[in-house]
């Protein structure tokens, strides 16, 4: 007996991929696929990202530039560095000058860096709590993980430099 799978089951390279078990109806007269295929990477990709917890505020910024509407969205600096370290998605962060709020991985360790500062403005940074490390014989501005909280309502507050 042949069973008709619907499109989604269906890899763009025409072969059959694993199904998505609690979409699949069960029937005595479907068999489920083996095991060995149903370990695939791509599946073990999309239950990733299914499983990750979604934080609409990081969207709503690139969301607002798309649909050409000017949208401003102030996030608490505690929730701004606990947001970045857990999405890895670069957020705005409004301080003296308009910055860049980004995850790394540098020398094998997660980072949090600003991008976008004025080199003039560096010896600023450094009394708020940031350090710098000369990568690639460029300066760039990191914020302490364990401290970010701390040092991001710093530089948000103290904007009259």
């Amino acid at each position: 007996m042949l069973v008709m799978l619907p499109a989604f089951f269906l890899r763009p390279g025409g072969g059959r991929a694993c199904p998505d078990r609690s979409r699949l109806k069960t029937a005595a007269h479907v068999k489920a696929p083996d095991e060995q295929v149903c370990r695939s990477s791509a599946l073990r990709r999309t239950t990733a990202l299914a499983a990750r917890p979604r934080d609409p505020r990081r969207f709503l910024a690139e969301l607002a530039a798309k649909l050409g509407l000017d949208v401003s969205l102030e996030i608490a600096p505690d929730e701004l560095a606990a947001t970045v370290m857990r999405s890895g998605k670069p957020l705005p962060f409004q301080s003296v000058e308009d910055l860049i709020f980004k995850r790394l991985l540098v020398n094998g360790s997660q980072r949090l860096e600003l991008a976008g500062f004025a080199p003039a403005r560096l010896a600023w940074y450094k009394p708020q709590g940031c350090f710098t490390e000369i990568i690639r014989y460029q300066a760039r501005l990191f914020v302490p993980v364990d401290r970010a909280a701390e040092v991001l309502a710093r530089l948000h507050d103290d904007k009259s430099a």
